[in-house]
């Protein structure tokens, strides 16, 4: 690792093999792995620094992810459970229950101020659009926490 300030190496940390990192967040990691053989999925941030994790989710194989601006991500579960968790901090942004998507394909999540947007891509037509935790229409908005 390298100082910000000039550059100078602070020393050096062991990292996952970056086939498994996902992204960073200043020194955070995002990375995950699937066990040979396994039905599940690992998803953590840690911070390379002192190595230690900042939160895990074990998610079922068929989860997609979507990074948000670089500092959060979005997973939806097949089943339909929707997580957003910061890439900076161990607080969750948001947990939700949608419907669940089988054959689900890709993700995509877009965030504003108040809320996040999000379009689950399977082979048939889902519902898109912002969601709320508060609203009880078809079509809410999820509030940012």
């Amino acid at each position: 690792m390298f100082s910000a300030l000039d550059g100078r190496e602070l020393g050096v940390r062991k990292v996952e093999p970056l086939e498994n990192r996902w992204s960073t967040c200043g020194r955070n990691v995002l990375a995950w792995r699937q066990p040979e053989g396994g039905t599940r999925l690992e998803l953590w941030l840690y911070d390379a620094w002192t190595g230690k994790d900042l939160w895990r989710l074990s998610v079922p194989a068929g989860t997609k992810g979507e990074l948000i601006e670089g500092d959060e991500v979005a997973v939806l579960e097949p089943t339909g459970r929707f997580v957003v968790r910061s890439l900076s901090d161990d607080r969750p942004r948001l947990e939700a229950q949608l419907e669940p998507e089988k054959s689900l394909l890709s993700l995509y999540v877009l965030r504003s101020q108040p809320q996040y947007w999000w379009s689950p891509i399977g082979s048939r037509p889902a519902k898109c659009g912002p969601m709320s935790s508060t609203s009880s229409r078809s079509v809410p908005a999820f509030r940012r926490r």
